[in-house]
């Protein structure tokens, strides 16, 4: 157990403190300005910019959620396989010690990012624009807006589209566990986002397992906890299976290197 607080340390401060991790942040933020400041009027809102910015540009949306979320650690597998560095750790940690570190900060890291970003984001616009009005809240979580609880609106946004991340950071983990190439493991996420995007809008499943809505869209379950509770349900359920099979994955190349 001590072995696995050390790593957890060790990750932790590659992946979160790091400037790589603030670099990635402030990209974030970067992006949803770009797409945002050919919008930017008067009586606009910072509400109004931040749906254009996240539910405008899929190039953007998925730079955003899917590309730079996972540069701070979910190819960190990757890396440590090219480096030849795998057994360094897994001597001191053990294997599976060591691949649950990899799940586990790869999410953290990817949900800070994205959470971080947009909150900056939000920060830098409101120093001179109005925040939003009743009128531009989300349906999901409209009623928060409606009680005059806008941090708890904005919270609820934010870890929203955060949750959207931690998907891509651990298909990247899971992929670089099958093929430990660290470019691949950055490209393929948004790739396979896009073949389930057209897979699962002809299928006839419930709305809130369509890929489009899990990763870009809302589902309005009738009140924010239930709605915001549905997406966490569905995010953890992926983010589970695909942990499992990655930790699988390096125990079986430990067992060959």
């Amino acid at each position: 157990m001590k072995a696995f607080f050390y790593l957890l340390q060790t990750n932790s401060k590659l992946a979160i403190f790091s400037t790589r991790f603030l670099y990635c942040i402030g990209f974030v933020a970067l992006a949803m300005f770009i797409v945002s400041f050919g919008f930017i009027q008067p009586g606009q809102n910072v509400m109004q910019l931040l749906s254009l910015a996240l539910g405008g540009t899929t190039g953007i949306l998925m730079l955003t959620l899917g590309t730079l979320p996972i540069l701070p650690f979910a190819i960190s597998y990757a890396t440590d396989w090219e480096q030849k560095v795998t057994s360094f750790w897994m001597i001191r940690s053990g294997v599976f010690q060591y691949a649950l570190n990899k799940c586990l900060i790869s999410a953290v890291s990817a949900f800070l990012v994205t959470s971080l970003g947009i909150a900056l984001f939000i920060g830098i616009m409101s120093t001179w624009l109005p925040v939003l009005s009743i009128d531009d809240g989300i349906g999901a979580y409209h009623t928060f807006l409606v009680d005059g609880k806008l941090v708890l609106y904005f919270f609820f946004h934010i870890t929203h589209f955060s949750l959207s991340s931690v998907i891509f950071a651990i298909i990247a983990l899971w992929v670089s566990t099958m093929i430990p190439n660290k470019f691949v493991a950055l490209a393929t996420p948004v790739v396979l986002y896009f073949v389930a995007h057209r897979l699962t809008t002809t299928l006839d499943i419930p709305v809130y397992l369509k890929a489009l809505t899990i990763v870009e869209g809302y589902y309005d379950a009738g009140s924010p906890f239930l709605s915001l509770s549905i997406k966490l349900a569905t995010v953890m359920a992926i983010t589970l299976l695909l942990s499992y099979l990655s930790i699988r994955n390096i125990k079986r190349r430990a067992q060959h290197d």
